[in-house]
């Protein structure tokens, strides 16, 4: 009897196993069956190798995963420190993603705002686009105001590593920093499709949204965050893994564009890898 229910046991666990397995496939076909949602052609700035991966030959498989920003609006004035905000998750669009905005900001209020849950939404996410050249453009202002601050001071050591900061955030920026960014929020595709038309410019993937308090002088607003993009592991096929050893050889190269990758966003909105090389110019 005991022999039976071992075998029994065993054979459920088999099945079990199988069963997963065939969901997952019939997710995955159904999820890159038809034309893809979107088309991204991504660098390793928007794409991370995991470190490590390939120093061990029983590191068989690999996945990438997706780097990206979130679109801000800086609130300082010319001349001022910066300090940035997410604008355009505002009170109105949280309460268009289903939160309840109250209308006093008295402190009870603020809390019951502050504690609600987060929310699966849709996020639009843009490439290369007008958040990106903002973003650099913000990281060039604000180099040139430190460095007019320090030109007035020249002995102030503070603001002469102030400049430094600020030279290499710039070129963070330009050459190693996601050009991905989040710009938008909603519930649903279509409506989102209609507003981004471009598929290889803008990718849309669930992700998740929660709320904030934003006090900044004297006046409270109610806002959101990201909390999370569930765009998953893109894993690498066989047939690209070359590509993606020779990036990690390159680890101290100066030139951060080491590979490129058309990743294809399907029918369930799910991201893989179609193809992948080294950029124009590389070995």
């Amino acid at each position: 009897m005991k022999s039976w229910s071992l075998r029994r046991a065993f054979a459920v666990g088999v099945a079990l196993v199988l069963l997963v397995n065939a969901v997952a496939l019939a997710g995955a076909w159904y999820n890159r069956s038809g034309a893809p949602e979107a088309t991204l052609r991504l660098t390793e700035r928007e794409l991370l190798v995991p470190w490590g991966w390939g120093m061990h030959a029983e590191n068989s498989g690999v996945a990438l995963q997706m780097q990206w920003q979130v679109a801000m609006t800086p609130l300082a004035g010319p001349g001022a420190p910066r300090r940035e905000t997410l604008a355009w998750l505002d009170a109105a669009t949280m309460q268009a993603l289903g939160f309840a905005v109250p209308a006093s900001t008295d402190a009870d209020a603020r809390r019951r705002y502050a504690r609600q849950l987060s929310r699966d939404v849709l996020l639009v996410l843009e490439l290369d686009g007008p958040a990106y050249q903002a973003s650099v453009q913000r990281a060039v202002e604000e180099l040139a105001r430190t460095e007019a601050l320090l030109a007035a001071a020249p002995a102030d050591d503070r603001l002469r590593q102030e400049v430094a900061e600020a030279g290499l955030q710039l070129q963070r920026e330009q050459t190693r920093a996601s050009r991905l960014f989040i710009v938008a929020a909603g519930l649903s595709l279509a409506e989102l499709r209609a507003r981004y038309p471009d598929r290889s410019r803008y990718a849309i993937l669930p992700g998740q949204v929660g709320p904030i308090v934003d006090e900044y002088e004297n006046a409270v607003r109610y806002r959101g965050y990201i909390a999370g993009v569930k765009a998953g592991a893109i894993h690498v096929p066989l047939a690209f893994r070359p590509v993606f050893e020779r990036a990690l050889r390159q680890s101290g190269d100066e030139m951060p564009a080491r590979f490129q990758a058309d990743v294809h966003v399907g029918r369930r909105l799910e991201p893989w890898l179609v193809a992948a090389s080294a950029p124009p110019g590389r070995p």
